[in-house]
């Protein structure tokens, strides 16, 4: 079944309650952004939620966007020189050209299905020519599919990268770099984080922080990855 409405996420108050900005995907894009970030950009983290990335880039020329509210909350106590903005991907409220960066983490998966392009041109208008957007997005995979629990729990969707970058290049950019990463240790340590969120509401423990350690060292290996894509595509 197609998904046509947004992925919203399940409030757990202990999950939930401070920004995961230390967790391997997280400190990935971390290292896969600072080619292209400048601390006086002025930049904006769709899709924020409780403020992952956005701690990591928190000042004042930065900007959260996220639907929800409870997460923006959060957000905003951990991010304190952000700020902060109740906002749909779908229809950016901001004005053309406003920025010099575009954070889209983990965040198209979760959009309703054929609406990517929408979200996509959107960043477009409100980006400064030759800016940059950077992305991740779950691969479309077989190993990825069977072993991602919030593919086959949750409808979040993955996708076939080749055609994902088409149609990004259609929009109206042109790809810098792309690297497809991580394999069968990160997507252990996505069900070991389902297994301990929802079943033993609990934030940490040793299975999952041995789990994280491999997955942040095989995010980083250069061998070819099928589980994440991550793209920075440059304004034309």
């Amino acid at each position: 079944m197609v998904r046509r409405e947004f992925l919203k996420s399940k409030w757990d108050p202990v999950f939930d309650s401070k920004p995961t900005s230390d967790i391997p995907r997280m400190k990935f894009c971390e290292t896969f952004s600072k080619q292209f970030f400048k601390k006086e950009y002025l930049a904006l983290d769709v899709g924020c939620g409780t403020g992952s990335y956005t701690q990591i880039i928190d000042g004042e020329n930065c900007v959260g966007m996220d639907l929800d509210m409870n997460a923006l909350k959060i957000a905003k106590q951990f991010c304190t020189k952000s700020n902060f903005v109740v906002a749909s991907a779908l229809n950016l409220p901001f004005r053309d050209n406003a920025f010099d960066i575009i954070f889209m983490w983990a965040v198209i998966e979760a959009l309703p299905a054929d609406t990517e392009i929408q979200a996509i041109t959107e960043i477009r208008r409100t980006l400064k020519q030759d800016a940059v957007f950077l992305l991740s997005a779950g691969k479309d995979h077989f190993i990825t599919n069977i072993m991602d629990p919030g593919f086959y729990l949750r409808g979040q969707r993955h996708f076939d990268t080749n055609n994902l970058v088409k149609q990004i290049e259609h929009v109206g950019f042109s790809v810098k770099r792309h690297t497809t990463r991580g394999g069968w240790i990160t997507l252990l340590s996505i069900s070991i984080f389902y297994f301990y969120k929802y079943i033993l509401h609990k934030k940490r423990g040793r299975l999952l922080g041995f789990f994280y350690k491999k997955s942040e060292k095989e995010l980083k290996s250069h061998k070819h990855g099928f589980a994440i894509a991550f793209l920075a595509m440059q304004k034309i």
